[in-house]
């Protein structure tokens, strides 16, 4: 079991699962990107992920210490430090396709998380050093998991784009997974010169 695939299934555990029983999601997470880059510059994402209300309980239970419903500072960095960082091997679940390359995020910084009604939300930037800076540039962002514990939706019509930018969300039955059974969504995003 990979290093996400262990942080995930104690995840699960937490609310009433064992991994050995996963056959479909447990947990879902609504996600939102917006580009924070200029075209030809690396690609920089500002990722929002709304956590379902299980996951979210889970996470109040282990890091809202005065239980009081809100993340103090305090709070929030430990959740930084232990559940957010754990996402990195992962690589945040996060994979954007470029000239039929993947290329996978390089860093992740200002984390941010807010509780409201019960539902835990992360904010937190992707960088892609990597990924070649053009500018004309198309790229396909996918955000998903192939071992199918968390299902990921994006939940705007498309992703936030500088004006000379456009994006779509379309199917993408390219990267099929979980046995060729499931295949994810993807941010198309299309960027001409300045």
């Amino acid at each position: 079991m990979t290093a996400i695939g262990f942080v995930l299934a104690s995840i699960l555990c937490l609310v009433g699962f064992s991994a050995p029983a996963v056959a479909h999601p447990h947990v879902w997470i609504d996600v939102t990107a917006e580009m924070a880059s200029a075209p030809g510059k690396p690609l920089e994402l500002v990722m929002r992920w709304r956590m379902d209300e299980f996951l979210s309980s889970a996470l109040l239970e282990d890091f809202d210490h005065d239980k009081n419903g809100k993340l103090t500072d305090t709070e929030i960095t430990a959740m930084r430090d232990t559940a957010f960082k754990a996402l990195e091997g992962g690589h945040y679940f996060t994979v954007v396709v470029a000239d039929g390359r993947d290329f996978k995020p390089t860093s992740a910084g200002s984390f941010a998380a807010v509780a409201e009604n019960g539902v835990v939300t992360y904010r937190f930037t992707l960088k892609f050093a990597d990924l070649p800076a053009a500018q004309t540039s198309k790229w396909d962002l996918f955000v998903y998991d192939t071992e199918n514990y968390v299902d990921f939706q994006f939940v705007a019509d498309i992703p936030v784009v500088p004006g000379n930018c456009s994006a779509s969300l379309q199917d993408a039955p390219e990267r099929p997974y979980y046995s060729g059974m499931l295949f994810p969504r993807k941010a198309q995003i299309h960027c001409t010169g300045s």
